[in-house]
C-alpha cells in the first residue's frame, strides 16, 4: 500500500462519473497523502477551495470547519 500513488477524480463532460482521474503528483491539488487526522481536514478545505464553496459547513469531526476556514484565510 505504501507504493500506491494517489489520484484525483474530476467530473468531465461526456464521461461517466468517476471515470476520469489523474495522479495527484500531476495535479495542483495541495494535499498529496492522508497520513493523520488533520490531513482529512486539510483535504476537505482544499476541496472546498477547489470548487469555490461559499456555504459554511458545520462538521462533527471534533473541529468546526468554520474555524478551520477562518484560520486558513
Amino acid at each position: 500500500m505504501d507504493e500506491y500513488n494517489g489520484h484525483i477524480h474530476y467530473a468531465v463532460n461526456g464521461y461517466k462519473p468517476l471515470a476520469w482521474a489523474i495522479p495527484l503528483d500531476s495535479d495542483d491539488f495541495p494535499v498529496k497523502e492522508l497520513a493523520e487526522r488533520d490531513d482529512y481536514i486539510k483535504t476537505l478545505k482544499a476541496f472546498f477551495d477547489k470548487i469555490n464553496l461559499k456555504t459554511i459547513i458545520n462538521y462533527g469531526f471534533q473541529k468546526n470547519l468554520r474555524d478551520l476556514y477562518e484560520l486558513g484565510k
